[in-house]
């Protein structure tokens, strides 16, 4: 019975989530299409997925692998019967007399037998089937072994997503793991990583950042609003650094940038001015424009330096900065 259109969406939807089309065939799959061949004692054996227009040989043996138009492909057939196919004589059997694989005009099966591929929601995505250019039946017990091995390529078409799924979610632990959630930056633990790998070859600056007054936009505006600044102010310091430098987000409002091969004050006075300059235009936010400004502490950071000193550094500059005696900015001496 010929599938609605509404069905053919959700099958081909199943069929392209496995993400097996266009691929190279794995081991896996080319052995199974061989065991097939051999325990049916066909020459040739094919594990074909039916896409919207075309039949793509995810895996052969004995032939050529190449997609054919769907409308040529005998496995049509069986996608249309909902079941699986055998004929001893294609030639003389009228669903594929006229078949281009039947009728010389590309090949001359005559034996054709197909399992279909259902995966665990019942959809068909394919065929394995088995072909030979002699006229033989098929004993049931090959038709058996041919249906089990077409659940098991599903069953390898399951694994491999199964481990997609495993890959992407250990990726996404791994990325959370060293991104703040709210701005996308990286977060304390990987920039405390880096700031101890740059105090041993010197040559970097630090600037700590904290916004003043944000504990008011917060009581005035909402959290949500809050959280909107924030990711505003990480955007607008982002875009005032270089590619090859890194903005953390520490606690809170407070970020830290580290900036490569910086040697001198008045180099890292300029980077700390520019990130100072970025964040004081106004931006909307929930339909009215809001100013904030940033206090910062720079410090120059050699070669065996220590971490938590060039921190306490930054931090202290940045509060004299906040206490007004530098005008939202104060560089220290380097630290070594």
């Amino acid at each position: 019975m010929p599938t609605s259109a509404h069905s053919e969406r959700l099958r081909l939807a199943a069929l392209h989530a496995y993400e097996v089309l266009d691929e190279e065939p794995t081991p896996q799959l080319e052995g199974l299409v061989a065991l097939a061949a051999h325990v049916t004692g066909a020459p040739v054996a094919m594990l074909n997925l039916l896409d919207a227009d075309r039949q793509w040989p995810a895996a052969v043996f004995g032939d050529d692998r190449r997609p054919v138009p769907r409308e040529d492909a005998m496995c049509e057939r069986v996608l249309e019967a909902g079941t699986a196919l055998h004929t001893a004589d294609a030639a003389a059997d009228p669903r594929w007399a006229d078949n281009p694989f039947v009728d010389g005009r590309i090949g001359a099966t005559r034996m054709y037998a197909a399992a279909p591929l259902r995966d665990p929601q019942g959809n068909t995505l394919g065929t394995l089937c088995v072909l030979d250019e002699r006229s033989r039946e098929l004993s049931a017990e090959q038709l058996v072994a041919l249906g089990l091995l077409a659940e098991q390529a599903v069953a390898l078409f399951e694994s491999g997503r199964r481990a997609r799924r495993l890959t992407a979610a250990v990726d996404e632990l791994d990325r959370l793991a060293h991104v703040d959630a709210l701005t996308g930056l990286v977060n304390r633990a990987s920039a405390t990583r880096a700031l101890e790998r740059m105090c041993r070859t010197g040559g970097w600056g630090l600037v700590f950042l904290d916004v003043d007054d944000f504990k008011a936009v917060n009581d005035e505006n909402g959290h949500q609003a809050g959280d909107a600044a924030l990711r505003e102010v990480a955007a607008r310091l982002r875009d005032g650094l270089r590619p090859h430098d890194l903005l953390a987000r520490w606690a809170g409002d407070e970020f830290v940038a580290l900036l490569a091969g910086v040697e001198d004050e008045q180099a890292l006075a300029e980077v700390a001015e520019r990130l100072h300059a970025s964040v004081g235009r106004p931006f909307a936010l929930d339909g009215r424009d809001v100013a904030l400004s940033v206090s910062l502490g720079a410090v120059l950071v050699t070669a065996g330096s220590e971490p938590d000193t060039v921190l306490d550094d930054a931090d202290v500059a940045m509060y004299s900065a906040k206490r007004g005696r530098a005008p939202g900015l104060s560089v220290q001496p380097a630290v070594g």
